[in-house]
């Protein structure tokens, strides 16, 4: 399948972890899971990940109950590859399959050595795009549909056959 964008445009947006990190952090707000409390305060400034709550002093990564939880694969992996499936339901009105986005594409167009971290990461998001649930719904749009803009050109659309219109 051809996309108006490709993983080499992602890292020239985002040419670290930390930058895609930080674009996930400007569009994702993190609660405290015990009191609710909005996270704001880094618990160390090595590392952006953990946060602490002023409240209650409970520390929660900035992934705490999202799919991001507990993933050691590089953020910008599960960036790329959710806009490919926000990309198609919203453009091409389909979740990709394995014809028409398959994981081996995706690993190629990655440079990742790992069947396993994208076939996980696939599958993961695959379930999240295929969910109905609001606030499945609401993620995909507060997550995905911003970088895929920062990423795809304004008016820039495939066609089905994967012809630009």
């Amino acid at each position: 399948m051809k996309v108006p964008f490709s993983y080499q445009t992602l890292l020239r947006a985002y040419p670290d972890r930390e930058s895609a990190i930080a674009f996930y952090k400007k569009h994702h707000t993190t609660y405290c899971p015990d009191c609710n409390e909005v996270l704001h305060n880094p618990l160390r400034k090595t590392d952006p990940l953990l946060l602490r709550c002023p409240d209650c002093g409970r520390t929660a990564s900035i992934f705490t109950g999202t799919i991001f939880q507990g993933t050691r694969a590089d953020i910008r992996y599960w960036l790329y590859i959710g806009c490919l499936f926000y990309y198609c339901k919203q453009h091409l009105q389909q979740i990709p399959d394995r014809r028409l986005l398959s994981i081996q594409s995706i690993k190629r167009a990655i440079g990742a050595t790992s069947d396993q971290t994208i076939s996980r990461i696939y599958k993961t998001l695959k379930k999240l795009f295929e969910s109905t649930e609001i606030d499945d719904i609401n993620f995909c749009k507060l997550i995905f549909k911003p970088f895929l803009e920062e990423l795809c050109p304004q008016g820039l659309l495939l066609t089905h056959t994967g012809e630009i219109r």
